[in-house]
């Protein structure tokens, strides 16, 4: 700022001093008439030096001022780039870690997942397997029985056959000796036949009467039966049912007095246990909601994964199937069918190996498919192929009953006619001898 500062000092020449006055700079006297004039000429030109150095002073202040803001600017535009370019390969390199943390994550999703599938495929291949085998077997079988009949058809007709032939060759051969007799053994048999009627219909009788008697009394019998025992009858039936269709899984009944529920079905697989189904079996005349409550109980005291109710008697609005708070009501027809899918699933979630979460979603989806139009057709379908089967199985019985009373009947002809032929050999032998 002392470049800028005005020189007020002047050479000591170019003063004039008055006598009366001394000059401010120098000392030296000043005439009076010339100090006023002095004072405001140099009053004036301080002014004017002040003001110029101000002005001067105020450029350079606006020039530094504006180089400064210059420079600022210019360094905020630096920080504004380098700032852009930081964030820019901040960006760039999250976006290199997200993208990898991407591939990383599917990856593994897939692997995952490729295991999950491999996993899925396994137990098909194994499930495929056996029910492949059980095929196989049940074919074995019934090739086995149909070799079986026929073998038994083709001996039948055989006997029938030799029997016919016996039947002529005797008719051919006896004809000529029993012609004369036929008449009055034919009475005699009559007679018989007719004795033999009166004393079977007579016992007949006798025994009708018995059983009626028989009849009154399990009728009270039964009436004066309490639920338990029919229920014990019912969840037997049961227990032999799943032991019958499910004969390499744990299955135990749970014995009276215990608390619990009827039946413990426990699903096994390669020697490993895949789960429990806890089963009650009621055969009530009435329908009660405390049915569910308490099978809920015993399954939480269990820790069975499912609970089956077999009863007759339904919720108002249901019938066959139905499933009220977590517990699958089922009639008796159908438990074991119920039983089948619930077992699968138990299979499935087992080698899947499930979280507690997945297996509930699973859970929830298998009880809506069993409550499904889907599932209640399948189970009529299967309904009515074993009606048509067992039909099949009605008429095939009755053919052969139908064979064996021809065959029973041919029989007995034979037998007959034998009995002739000896009554003929005794008359003749018997006979007195003629007088010469």
């Amino acid at each position: 700022m002392s470049a800028i500062q005005p020189t007020l000092r002047q050479p000591r020449d170019q003063h004039i001093h008055a006598l009366s006055e001394t000059c401010p700079l120098c000392d030296q006297p000043i005439p009076n008439e010339k100090a006023h004039e002095i004072r405001v000429r140099m009053e004036t030109r301080e002014r004017t030096l002040i003001e110029a150095a101000n002005a001067r002073a105020a450029q350079q202040i606006a020039a530094e001022t504006a180089r400064i803001e210059v420079a600022a600017k210019a360094a905020v535009e630096r920080l504004r780039e380098e700032n852009a370019e930081a964030l820019k390969k901040v960006n760039a390199e999250s976006a290199a870690k997200v993208d990898a943390a991407r591939t990383e994550g599917r990856k593994e999703a897939e692997t995952a997942f490729e295991k999950r599938v491999a996993d899925a495929q396994k137990a098909k291949a194994d499930i495929e397997a056996a029910a492949a085998e059980k095929i196989a077997a049940a074919e074995e079988a019934a090739k086995a029985r149909e070799t079986a009949w026929q073998a038994k058809i083709d001996a039948a007709d055989t006997e029938k056959q030799n029997a016919l032939v016996q039947i002529e060759a005797m008719r051919a051969g006896q004809e000529a000796l029993v012609g004369e007799r036929v008449r009055e053994v034919r009475e005699i048999l009559e007679q018989d036949k007719a004795d033999a009627l009166a004393v079977a219909k007579a016992g007949h009788d006798a025994e009708v009467q018995k059983l009626s008697i028989n009849l009154e009394t399990l009728k009270r019998q039964i009436e004066k039966q309490r639920a338990d025992e029919l229920g014990e009858g019912a969840h037997i039936r049961l227990f032999d049912a799943l032991k019958a269709e499910f004969p390499g899984d744990d299955i135990r009944r749970i014995p009276k007095g215990v608390s619990g529920a009827d039946i413990l079905h426990t699903v096994i697989h390669h020697g490993k246990e895949c789960g429990e189904i806890l089963y009650e079996s009621k055969n009530s005349t009435a329908w009660r909601d405390d049915y569910v409550a308490k099978l809920i109980r015993d399954q939480t005291a269990a820790r069975a994964d499912h609970a089956i109710l077999s009863t007759f008697k339904f919720p108002t609005g249901t019938a066959q199937v139905e499933v009220r708070d977590g517990v699958v009501i089922v009639n008796p027809a159908r438990a074991t069918a119920i039983a089948q899918v619930v077992r699968k699933h138990l299979l499935l979630v087992h080698t899947l190996r499930l979280s507690k979460t997945e297996r509930m979603q699973k859970m929830a989806a298998l009880y809506d498919f069993i409550t499904s139009e889907r599932c209640a057709l399948l189970l009529a379908r299967i309904d009515a192929e074993a009606e048509a089967g067992l039909k099949l199985v009605a008429k095939d019985k009755k053919f052969h009953e139908n064979l064996w009373r021809r065959e029973g009947l041919a029989l007995r002809s034979i037998q007959k006619v034998r009995a002739e032929l000896d009554i003929e050999v005794d008359a003749i032998i018997g006979a007195d001898d003629p007088v010469a």
